[in-house]
């Protein structure tokens, strides 16, 4: 069951507390659904410092219960979107997220897809390392994703410094209805790639193991990737506070 509820975080994000550290609702999980896609499990405790105004400050919750729904949501929302991923499904994006009258992106939406595009920016080294050189389908994937989310945060500016691949795109409406197909193709794209690279790590780990047999000593353990999708008991506490998640949001 999910622990994403939106109702809820949006009124935790309209008290001035939150206001004042952190950025916009919408541009947060933006943000959160790009780590969300990274071929490399990104952990609530790094991610939470880019949804921040200023990540040097600590943040100043009012109470216990701001703190526990404030963490419980994101974390919430960051977990729903692996387990779609994960799972093959299409995302279901906030029902704020929308266009005006005159076919234009909404302030949520323009929110949403400027949170994506930093999150995609600060995950590029990670993208790039496991992205096949002779995929570009893969590529294509991420690019067409990328200039729709800009088309919806400056459609003018898109046009003007990228005629071409401007032109190529469909209507503004048809971008839009697309645009949860696309986050989670590239999210599917992301746990393909994770999969990959764990069968060839695994693959090597067997050749060596048989290879060197006699070299491996009892005591030592091969490293393992943990399955787990939910925050460490002993983890930093996502919402900042700096205590572990034991004793912070977990109760």
């Amino acid at each position: 069951m999910s622990n994403f509820n939106q109702k809820e975080i949006e009124i935790c994000f309209n008290h001035p507390s939150i206001k004042n550290a952190f950025n916009g609702l919408y541009e947060c999980l933006g943000l959160i659904t790009a780590v969300a896609t990274s071929p490399e499990e990104i952990p609530p405790a790094e991610w939470m410092d880019r949804i921040r105004q200023d990540p040097t400050l600590p943040p100043e919750f009012e109470s216990k219960e701001q703190i526990k729904t404030f963490s419980s949501n994101l974390v919430g929302w960051w977990n729903d979107c692996l387990t779609i991923f994960d799972h093959g499904q299409k995302i279901t994006l906030p029902d704020k997220l929308a266009l005006t009258a005159t076919s234009k992106a909404n302030k949520a939406l323009k929110e949403f897809c400027r949170g994506y595009l930093a999150g995609n920016t600060w995950l590029s080294q990670v993208w790039q390392k496991y992205l096949p050189d002779d995929d570009s389908h893969a590529s294509r994937s991420l690019s067409v994703l990328n200039i729709i989310l800009a088309r919806f945060i400056d459609e003018k500016a898109l046009a003007d410094n990228e005629p071409i691949l401007y032109n190529q795109l469909p209507d503004i409406k048809e971008c839009f209805k697309s645009l949860p197909t696309l986050i989670s193709a590239v999210g599917m794209l992301g746990k393909d790639l994770s999969q990959a690279s764990d069968d060839n790590l695994n693959s090597d780990s067997n050749l060596s193991t048989t290879d060197n047999a006699a070299q491996i000593k009892p005591t030592q353990h091969l490293p393992i990737k943990s399955a787990s999708r939910s925050v460490g008991r002993n983890s930093l506490c996502p919402c900042g506070s700096g205590k572990k998640f034991k004793k912070c949001c977990l109760h």
